[in-house]
């Protein structure tokens, strides 16, 4: 009976061993499990970061170009405006050199007829 006791006893003692020797190993496994998670978390976090700063640069490309196309139809505008002055100049201009010209020839009939 002690004997058997005794079996029991180590039996049971062997299997508390076991078991502690079980979970020391799925402890170890889900440490080993989180530690790789970990490492792919940070992985993906960098990851994201550096997607994070290619939007930000992009989008301040973004603002850039667009701010840079607002002053080109800005200039585009003073040009046409700068143009259609330019234009009303030449026109203006045309009108005096054809009452200079008409005027001349009035100047050079007079001198010919005062020759005469």
């Amino acid at each position: 009976n002690i004997e058997e006791e005794k079996a029991l006893i180590l039996s049971n003692m062997a299997e508390t061993l076991a078991a502690g020797s079980d979970a020391e190993m799925s402890v170890r496994n889900l440490s080993d499990r989180l530690s790789a998670q970990t490492l792919e978390m940070r992985a993906k976090t960098n990851e994201v970061a550096l997607h994070k700063e290619e939007v930000e640069c992009l989008r301040e490309y973004s603002q850039d170009r667009d701010a840079l196309h607002a002053r080109v139809q800005d200039t585009e505008q003073r040009l046409m405006i700068a143009m259609a002055s330019i234009n009303g100049k030449d026109a203006a201009l045309m009108e005096k050199e054809q009452e200079i010209s008409g005027k001349d020839e009035r100047i050079k009939k007079l001198v010919e007829s005062a020759w005469q």
